[in-house]
């Protein structure tokens, strides 16, 4: 028998190198070994090269070896002096791995030789415990070592020493005894097992034979039979104390385990049909990729099924189960009945059933079921009902919902209706995949919840006898019809958002005073207090009953009037002003067909209005009000801003709708308009002084018959849709569309009296002057910039600048007497003319050709009258002096190509510019354009000559000219201007 110093000198290494106590037989065969033969350093070199000791440490560098040992004897890492030393020491050849453990072993001190002794107590008490028979056979092999090194590892302390040695015999315990393994054979086999864990295992075809015998004994058991054909069980098989079985088949799958007694869990696969019995103490789990039914009998707590396209029937058969649990993944038709009840009738056994990713309907029998969970239900074609079916009694319902939605996500395509007749209160919760479509039947539910993590619609919810429905999560619940008692409270701490689109009745209360979600809720002839809360609600109401009122909260909200414009003039006056507190907007979704008066409604700062609106309503509105007007808000329509004075400001919001009417305000200085970013058609068209507009150009902007406002002085518009003003704009002093994105369309034709400054934006804009002196500034795009000149001649200056882009400049005459301007400084005026590499980067002149247009004309201009774009004109030039000149055929212009000073009369600079030159062969009484360079202004003078009175057929010196306009350009632009920078309009 070996001495106590040797089983001492072994306990230690086993502690050093396995991390772990010794077993009793290995610890006496080494301290044997070391009393007869010594060489303390060949043991320890002989557990350092061991496999379970390479298996801890031999894949480590050596500075993890030796860490290791630190931590294992000493529950520390090395220092770094002790480390050091035995890496120097290993390297010199000085020591091994195995004289290095020992030495840090014997060197312990102080508390790491305290935490030694510890371990080392404890281990020397383990193996003790297990040195009986029993002992020895449990504490053998690679589990039960790894069970043993995790309890030695909790040992640090003398504390702990003695709290570890107390739960020595419960650990042995813990480790089951390794069994025998027995391999099934062709023919027939009749195996009894260990006291240890014993496996029975078939791999062969038919290996699990009708006449097998198999007995698993004492330990705890495993029977694994895979086949690649169908697997059939046999009445003749016997199978006990076996607890784990696991069936597998590259077929289907019948099993009848009724007798197999002591079986506890059973897992069975397959592929196609699966018909699976089993008594009531087993938990059974069963999966199929075929597409087979698969039908379970029998079997008790825990049941999975993973099936095919085929259906599933669970308890289809008159035999007793006792379920705690059913899951079914996939499959088509879904059937579960609990039988727990007494000779196989409905019990209540079941709890919870979980259907997931089915394709039919399922049904579900059960008096005890308390929750349902739902998951991956979104077939598009066959409505996933779930009917679960139970007798009167007092059950609450949790329903779980995870991506449950009929056909594609968030559409409307038929419901999945949740039925449970029974069911005295439902809680729904929401989670993982938003769910849609979703009716929950419960008629005699008194209490609803839902808790909508994720987002959550719900087709209908609710029964006559519903009191409450709380409302929780951060997801969007809406309930497109909920249905409560009359008196019934809906209370919501969302943070997602609440949208009821069924109204409330008049007794039906919400209570959203917690909520910080957006609320949508409609409430008519109330008699009740509504609250929303810190969300951005909307609340459609209209006149509210005796004690009815509706707080809108915190956040800007909205209170919308849906039914006749009569509610919104009732809700606008005093007495009825106050039930509607801490709204922030009024929509007006009936349209407008009277005059109401929105500053009754304390805090409302915008005001929407949608549809049709009566000529000659009105609504009066806080200074600094926002308007919106919507789709078909046709007639005109006034707002008087309150108090009167030209500082207040006015912001309209249109959101590209087609906005037809005239718009009038009253007491306002600044309107700011957007056009919204919403794309609507507009089928409009206009024609701006010839040039046709079509209506896809107008497409999704805002078109307006016309503005005009006593105290108007500035409009501001932004937005990326068109705005087009078809008519008058009067009032107004400046628009600035700098911010505007879409195209801006204005006629600036109305009977003003001020100048109008106006600024496009980033699109291609058509601005169109007034009858006085007006500044066009195009922006960005490809502008239209045109001048508007009436009456008598004109005394004052259009200022044109086109901006960047390819520009078209309009300019023209007297479109009712043909006057034009003889005085250089009151004409109209193009302050950027420029002449690019490009047709695509230069400006264009347009000019009328209609001849009526100018004075003396007999018979029109020497070109056609008919329009010609750019390029498909005649640009003659005459140099001053030249020798005489026959016009040119079609001539439009004649571009005299010396400059000169307009220091004197128009008639002088003109004549000094022709010279002696001359252009004969003009049609008799006409008139032509001509051209010179203003080298005083840098400017180019556009003319109309006279080419004298009766037949005179020649352009020469003395010829009566006038001025139609003047363009800035350098003299080089001037040299380049042809054709290409000239068109003919007819206007």
């Amino acid at each position: 028998m070996a001495t106590a110093a040797a089983l001492a000198f072994v306990q230690k290494l086993y502690v050093a190198y396995y991390q772990r106590p010794a077993d009793y037989a290995g610890q006496q065969y080494w301290a044997e070994k070391f009393d007869k033969e010594g060489g303390a350093s060949a043991i320890a070199n002989a557990f350092a090269t061991s496999a379970e000791s390479v298996t801890l440490y031999g894949t480590q560098a050596l500075a993890a070896q030796i860490s290791a040992v630190y931590q294992a004897s000493f529950g520390r890492a090395a220092e770094t002096a002790g480390l050091q030393f035995y890496l120097n020491e290993i390297s010199a050849g000085r020591m091994t791995v195995g004289t290095m453990a020992v030495s840090v072993l014997n060197g312990a001190a102080g508390a790491d030789l305290t935490v030694l002794n510890a371990k080392l107590a404890v281990a020397a008490a383990y193996t003790t415990a297990a040195s009986d028979a029993t002992g020895i056979l449990k504490y053998a092999g690679t589990a039960a070592a790894d069970i043993a090194r995790t309890f030695l590892t909790a040992v640090v302390s003398v504390a702990t020493q003695t709290s570890q040695t107390a739960l020595i015999t419960a650990n042995l315990n813990s480790i089951v005894a390794q069994g025998t393994a027995f391999t099934l054979t062709t023919g027939i086999d009749s195996f009894t097992g260990t006291a240890g864990s014993d496996s029975f295992s078939s791999t062969a075809v038919g290996g699990f034979g009708a006449l097998d015998s198999l007995d698993g004994g004492a330990g705890t058991d495993v029977l694994t039979v895979s086949d690649t054909t169908a697997i059939a069980t046999s009445t003749s098989q016997v199978v006990k104390n076996i607890e784990t079985v696991t069936l597998s088949s590259s077929a289907g799958v019948t099993a009848d385990m009724t007798a197999w007694t002591g079986l506890t869990k059973a897992t069975i696969n397959g592929v196609g049909a699966m018909t699976i019995t089993a008594a009531d103490t087993a938990n059974v789990s069963v999966a199929t990729s075929g597409a087979g039914n698969v039908a379970v009998i029998g079997t008790g707590g825990d049941l999975a099924v993973v099936a095919g396209t085929g259906n599933v029937t669970i308890g289809g058969t008159a035999v007793a189960n006792k379920l705690a649990s059913v899951s079914v993944t996939n499959g088509a038709a879904v059937a579960v009945t609990d039988r727990s009840g007494t000779a196989a009738a409905t019990g209540s056994t079941l709890k919870t059933v979980t259907v997931s990713g089915a394709t039919g309907a399922s049904t579900i029998t059960g008096d005890g079921v308390t929750t349902l969970n739902l998951t991956n239900l979104n077939a598009a074609t066959t409505v996933n009902n779930v009917t679960l079916t139970a007798a009167a009694a007092t059950r609450a319902l949790v329903l779980n919902l995870n991506g449950v939605d009929e056909g594609a996500a968030g559409t409307d395509a038929g419901t999945t209706v949740v039925t449970d007749a029974e069911a005295t209160s439902l809680t729904i919760n929401a989670t993982g995949s938003r769910s849609f479509d979703v009716t929950a039947t419960t008629a005699k539910a008194v209490s609803l919840a839902v808790k909508a993590d994720v987002d959550l619609q719900m087709d209908a919810l609710g029964s006559a006898v519903s009191t409450t429905l709380n409302v929780s999560g951060a997801g969007k619940f809406t309930a497109d019809a909920q249905t409560l008692t009359a008196a019934g409270v809906i209370t919501s701490t969302s943070t997602g958002g609440v949208i009821l689109t069924t109204a409330l009745g008049a007794g039906q209360q919400f209570v959203g005073t917690s909520s910080t979600g957006a609320d949508t809720i409609t409430v008519a002839a109330s008699t009740v207090a509504h609250t929303t809360g810190a969300g951005n609600d909307t609340v459609t109401a209209g006149i509210m009953g005796t004690g009815g009122s509706v707080n809108g909260g915190d956040g800007t909200d909205i209170l919308s009037i849906a039914s006749a414009t009569a509610v919104a003039v009732t809700v606008t006056t005093v007495a009825n002003a106050a039930n509607y507190t801490n709204f922030e907007t009024l929509r007006l979704n009936d349209g407008l067909g009277a005059s109401i008066d929105a500053t009754k409604l304390v805090g409302v700062n915008a005001i929407n209005v949608h549809g049709a609106v009566t000529t000659g309503s009105t609504v009066t509105l806080n200074t600094g009000n926002t308007v919106g007007l919507g789709a078909d808000s046709g007639g005109t329509i006034g707002f008087t801003a309150t108090p009167a004075v030209n500082t207040n400001a006015l912001t309209l919001n249109t959101n590209g709708w087609d906005v037809t009417g005239l718009i009038t305000t009253t007491g306002v200085g600044t309107l700011n308009l957007s056009s919204g970013t919403a794309t609507v058609a507009v089928a409009n068209s206009a024609t701006v002084l010839g040039l046709a507009f079509d209506a896809a150009t107008l497409t999704g902007g805002l078109t307006m018959a016309g503005l005009s406002g006593g105290t108007l002085g500035t409009i501001n518009l932004t937005g990326s849709n068109a705005i087009t003003f078809g008519a008058a704009i009067s009032g107004a002093s400046v628009i600035n569309a700098s911010a505007l994105t879409g195209a801006l369309t204005m006629f600036a034709t109305g009977a003003v009296t001020a100048s109008i400054t106006a600024t496009g934006g980033s699109g291609n804009d058509v601005l169109v002057g007034s009858t006085v002196a007006d500044t066009l500034v195009g922006g960005a795009g490809n502008d239209t910039l045109a001048n508007r000149v009436t009456g008598a001649n004109t005394t004052t200056a259009d200022s044109l600048t086109g901006g960047t882009g390819a520009d078209n400049f309009v300019l023209r005459g007297d479109t009712a007497t043909g006057a034009v301007s003889t005085v250089i400084g009151t004409v109209s005026r193009v302050m950027d003319f420029t002449i690019g590499t490009s047709a695509a980067t230069s400006d264009v002149l347009n000019l009328s050709a209609t001849s009526g247009n100018y004075a003396n004309a007999a018979t029109g201009l020497n070109s056609t009258v008919a329009a010609a774009a750019a390029s498909s004109t005649v640009v003659q030039s005459v140099a001053v002096n030249a020798s005489a000149a026959a016009i040119t055929a079609g001539a439009d212009l004649i571009k005299l190509t010396t400059g000169g000073t307009t220091t004197g009369t128009l008639q002088a600079a003109f004549d000094a510019a022709i010279g002696t030159s001359t252009v004969t062969g003009l049609t008799a009484g006409n008139e032509i354009f001509v051209s010179l360079y203003d080298t005083t202004n840098s400017r180019m003078l556009i003319l109309v000559a006279d080419a004298g009175a009766g037949t005179n057929t020649i352009l020469e010196t003395g010829d009566v000219v006038s001025l139609v306009g003047s363009i800035d350009m350098t003299a080089a632009d001037y040299v380049l201007f042809t054709n290409a920078n000239l068109a003919i309009i007819a206007a």
